[in-house]
């Protein structure tokens, strides 16, 4: 079940002031029970709850992305600068407290 912020009752202030807009889907019965149950767990509209849904997935995929452009950074640099960047996050790892 999906976990966002909002899905577990911490909604954002900012969420609520967005201009809405109505739209009409037509879902399979298992995602309209699905959907229900996530609304009702958390005590908020369907609509809510699909708005957070897809919000979530747009995260995720956003992640994904980023992730994708670190990859590539990194296996287009040379042996020279990934040795340079491994010093350099030695040092910034000795500059943190141990707890």
């Amino acid at each position: 079940m999906p976990r966002s912020s909002a899905i577990r009752g911490e909604h954002k202030e900012d969420t609520h002031r967005e201009r809405k807009e109505k739209r009409t889907y037509t879902l399979s019965p298992k995602s309209v029970a699905f959907l229900g149950s996530v609304a009702a767990e958390v005590h908020i509209s369907a609509s809510e709850a699909l708005d957070e849904i897809i919000e979530e997935k747009r995260m995720e995929a956003e992640k994904q992305r980023i992730a994708g452009q670190i990859t590539q950074y990194y296996d287009s640099i040379s042996d020279e600068e990934a040795k340079e960047n491994a010093v350099w996050g030695r040092f910034s790892e000795s500059q943190f407290p141990l707890e």
